[in-house]
């Protein structure tokens, strides 16, 4: 980005670190053998800044008996501490609590959907 380089890992991904000032950056991607590509991304001051999030259920088909498990991952993605309320809701009501994560932090979380919320917490782990 804007001359600064980095190498994917072995997954193919790559963390860049965005400006923190207002404007337009160009952002290329190059590999050998391969047409590169270049986009322009702009920052906007004000703007509020969240956290990422993956969301996967299992099972993906069941029946009317079958209890779903919902594994929430949130990452910053940002070079400044992030904290934002985050919540889960299942049929038998509404589960949310303020994470905060540092730069690069990555936190999971899941939940059995359907049982009461003071069963609701199956594992909470972080990573750097």
């Amino acid at each position: 980005m804007d001359g600064e380089e980095t190498t994917t890992d072995a997954d193919g991904m790559a963390r860049i670190q965005l400006p923190e000032s207002e404007g337009q950056y160009e952002l290329s991607a190059t590999s050998a053998g391969r047409d590169g590509a270049t986009h322009e991304i702009r920052i906007a001051d004000g703007q509020e800044r969240l956290l990422g999030a993956d969301l996967e259920l299992e099972p993906r088909t069941g029946t009317p008996r079958t209890i779903p498990e919902a594994t929430v991952t949130l990452t910053n993605h940002w070079t400044d501490e992030r904290t934002q309320e985050v919540s889960v809701v299942s049929p038998t009501g509404e589960r949310s609590q303020p994470v905060t994560l540092a730069p690069g932090e990555s936190q999971t979380t899941g939940q059995t959907l359907g049982e009461s919320d003071d069963q609701t917490l199956l594992a909470s782990t972080r990573s750097p």
